[in-house]
Formats: C-alpha cells, structure tokens, sequence
C-alpha cells in the first residue's frame, strides 16, 4: 500500500514571523547605512569647501605680499552677506572668481558665522580686519570648521567648531 500525501505545501507561523524579522533587520541596517553614508558626504563636502576657502586666504595674502599691487588693484574676497553660501574673489573692482556652497543631497555648506563681508590683506601680508569664520553644514548641527585669520601674522587657522 503506498501513502498519500497531503498536498499542503505551506510555512509555519513561525517560519513567516522568522522571516519578516530578517527582512526588517535589513531594511534597519541598509537606513542606518544610508544615514552614515550622508553624515560622510556632508563631512567631505565641508572639508573641501573649507579646504578652498583657506587656500583661496592664502593666494591673496601671496599676492598681497609678493606682487605689492597699488591699492586699486588689491585682491580681496567678498563672503555673500545675503544667503551666505559662498564668497567672490575681486581684483580690484572685477570679480576674478565666483564660488558657491550649494551641493547635492539637499545640504550646503554656509557661513554659520562671519565678523565682516570682505577680507583684505596689507603688502605686509596682514590682513586688514581679523575674525574667525564658521563653515557648517545645514541639517548637520554637529558638522562645523573655524577659519580664523590671525592678526599682524595673517596666519590662517583650521579648527573643527
């Protein structure tokens, strides 16, 4: 005689609980991945932008020491005092270069803090007015850098706020 079988091909309650539960493991660890992977991008993305903030201070404090330009053609950054992403170097009167903050993933890097709009070095390479600066991060409270230009030296500081 040969048995039947039944037919019923199904999962146990047990089995189906188990496997939502991994499948929801996963989605959490793939979210808190995702959430990590963002903070990286903004951390990055405010250390470049701080990165050529501090090299755009040191080429002007250059010029201002080595080529001595008359008055008229001095080399300064102009920071935007409207919405604060970003700055515009001048020869003079002329803007030589224009950089804007915004990025992707909905977050810009902005000026948190600034003393004065426009930063101008002497020949002597001092600048003319000192002040430490803070570049955040929008969305990230934690994500800060300090620029802070040094009076009479012109040295150029890097902290993180």
């Amino acid at each position: 005689m040969s048995e039947k079988q039944d037919g019923r091909g199904g999962y146990l309650l047990l089995e189906a609980l188990l496997g939502v539960t991994v499948v929801t493991l996963f989605a959490g660890l793939l979210t808190l991945g995702y959430g990590g992977l963002v903070r990286h991008v903004a951390r990055l993305q405010l250390e470049t932008v701080t990165n050529g903030f501090v090299l755009d201070l040191q080429q002007i404090r250059a010029d201002s020491i080595f080529r001595s330009r008359p008055a008229r053609e001095s080399t300064s950054i102009y920071l935007y005092k409207d919405n604060r992403h970003g700055y515009r170097i001048l020869r003079g009167t002329n803007e030589v270069r224009r950089k804007d903050f915004l990025a992707d993933y909905g977050t810009a890097v902005y000026f948190a803090a600034m003393p004065f709009q426009e930063i101008r070095f002497t020949t002597l390479g001092s600048p003319r007015s000192t002040g430490i600066f803070t570049l955040a991060v929008k969305g990230f409270p934690g994500l800060k850098k300090q620029v802070e230009i040094q009076p009479v030296t012109g040295r150029i500081k890097v902290t993180d706020g």
